[in-house]
């Protein structure tokens, strides 16, 4: 690696494991972040330089010593991420541009079409972009599709507002389910409800 950032240069050039530790987990944070290949694999050559010179990070992260493991979830979210257009599988004909108030409903599952969470969110960025970046974070979770159920457009109502009314009721209604994040672990939304629920508060 022709380049090495400071953070990562200084943990492989002295012996200093609790800052090798927060290293190791900020470069797993933006890998799941990064938005290409070049900047996947930049950020998992450092992990595995650091990994190799601290075999307490094999502990930490629950690995067996084999390499192998390690490569083979990252090439996992690498993967994912790679071929996200076809893992966005879409049940609505409803996707917006950027600058459009939007709630949405989604599963997030795994290769056998299993949900791992229902959820939902709010954005003004682009749908697809952002089911892309679901895709992407939740690949650590094991999910490997993302299916669109439900894009709404709330105007010029904040679309928060849409998310809290969902998440007060969906709460109250999957006790035990719920997830940071607005997450509900294997639950899968009843639409139709979902459909009142969004007529009831914006019309």
């Amino acid at each position: 690696m022709s380049y090495m950032p400071i953070a990562t240069r200084s943990c492989l050039d002295s012996y200093q494991p609790t800052k090798a530790i927060n290293r190791m987990e900020e470069l797993y944070s933006e890998l799941q972040e990064a938005d290409s290949t070049s900047a996947r694999r930049y950020r998992y050559n450092q992990m595995v330089e650091l990994w190799e010179k601290y075999p307490i990070l094999h502990n930490i992260w629950n690995f067996m010593s084999d390499m192998f493991n390690i490569v083979e979830r990252f090439v996992k979210i690498i993967n994912v991420a790679i071929t996200a257009g076809n893992r966005i599988i879409w049940f609505t004909t409803n996707r917006y541009d950027k600058g459009v108030n939007q709630v949405y409903l989604i599963r997030c599952v795994n290769d056998n079409g299993e949900v791992i969470y229902s959820k939902f969110g709010t954005t003004t960025r682009e749908t697809e972009k952002r089911m892309r970046e679901h895709l992407r974070y939740y690949a650590k979770d094991g999910v490997t599709a993302i299916y669109v159920d439900r894009v709404w457009d709330c105007g010029d109502i904040d679309p928060e507002g849409l998310e809290s009314e969902f998440r007060a009721r969906y709460i109250k209604k999957y006790k035990g389910c719920f997830k940071r994040n607005d997450r509900f672990v294997n639950t899968i939304f009843d639409l139709d409800e979902a459909e009142e629920i969004v007529n009831d508060y914006i019309g």
